[in-house]
């Protein structure tokens, strides 16, 4: 088996970081895996208290939250200066590995010469698909296809959040343009030709930019819903975000007006107005069943979203970008992937 080098940024992820690490050190017996850890200025002891328990690990320090692209950069540059791995893993501390999942990556990669990146299916720790494990640029296209739901009637339909399930129930791997960073293999070669992570990401959209990079390059770029990973989606976010994260909204609305211009900008804000205001008012009628206290916390997340959409962070107060001394993180009711030290 080729040799796989695992990223992980961390910031204040108390036991998750060392829960991450023990299913990846236990399922990696044959890989040649080497594991980096780079810490983002965290002030919990939890890389100090995984470094003792992970001895094989490597430790990386950056004196202060860089953010997550700036963080994994770090180890990314270092793995392609020394071309010392065939594969690269980046890794969430909030991912646990299930089983063989990371060595079907890597076989996947294997066997398909002509594919440079693969991401796993995102499970909850319920079982639940979580949203934003991938799918296709933000654009006025692919963003009425999610906010109006037409992908789930169409599972083939670009959306910009692709529907698991579906390629999960067919057991088949999609084709996509951009894949979650909580837990992605590439190719070494891809780090030179499509270059690193884009550092004016503080948060969020590393991982679309990135998509787009990698499509540019002519890189192709694969969900492959046979190996699953569990994301406890948002462990970390209560304690820099409570309540609904609007920050990763923030961030494709600056791609799709940077990438598609003023109308297409427009229109995919007017879209996502439109697909919050349903998600709102179903949930909404859904809490007032008994029972419904899940149903109502999903709706106080969408009216959030729904205020952003409209007014943006000044008028919402929310989704602005923390200083460099902050953690950030996925809240587990925004699609995406989880953002522990910026990730």
């Amino acid at each position: 088996m080729s040799k796989i080098a695992v990223v992980i940024v961390n910031f204040n992820t108390g036991t998750l970081l060392r829960e991450c690490l023990g299913p990846l050190f236990e399922s990696s017996e044959g890989l040649g895996l080497e594991v980096e850890v780079v810490d983002n200025g965290s002030e919990d002891g939890s890389a100090d208290g995984a470094s003792r328990k992970f001895p094989e690990m490597r430790l990386s320090r950056t004196g202060r939250n860089l953010g997550f692209a700036a963080a994994a950069n770090i180890a990314l540059r270092r793995i392609r200066d020394e071309g010392r791995a065939d594969y690269v893993l980046l890794l969430n501390p909030d991912v646990a590995v299930e089983g063989t999942s990371i060595a079907r990556l890597a076989e996947y990669l294997d066997s398909h010469p002509d594919v440079g990146a693969v991401g796993p299916a995102l499970v909850l720790p319920d079982g639940r698909f979580q949203a934003g494990a991938g799918g296709f640029l933000p654009t006025a296209r692919t963003g009425f296809a999610y906010f109006f739901f037409p992908f789930k009637v169409f599972p083939g339909l670009r959306s910009i959040f692709l529907d698991q399930a579906a390629f999960a129930r067919r057991g088949i791997t999609a084709r996509v343009e951009w894949l979650s960073g909580a837990c992605l293999m590439f190719r070494r070669a891809v780090l030179e030709r499509a270059g690193l992570l884009d550092e004016t990401f503080f948060l969020y959209g590393e991982d679309i930019a990135w998509g787009k990079a990698m499509g540019e390059a002519g890189i192709e770029i694969r969900f492959h819903p046979k190996a699953r990973v569990v994301h406890h989606h948002g462990a970390s976010a209560n304690k820099a975000f409570p309540g609904a994260n609007t920050i990763w909204l923030d961030m494709v609305y600056r791609f799709v007006r940077k990438e598609s211009g003023a109308w297409a900008y427009a229109l995919f804000r007017l879209f996502s107005v439109g697909g919050f205001f349903l998600r709102w008012a179903g949930y909404s009628l859904a809490g007032l069943r008994p029972g419904g206290l899940a149903a109502r916390r999903s709706a106080r997340d969408n009216a959030r979203f729904l205020s952003f959409s409209i007014f943006g962070s000044r008028l919402a107060g929310i989704g602005k970008r923390p200083d460099a001394t902050q953690g950030q993180d996925e809240d587990s009711s925004g699609p995406g992937h989880s953002k522990t030290a910026g990730t």
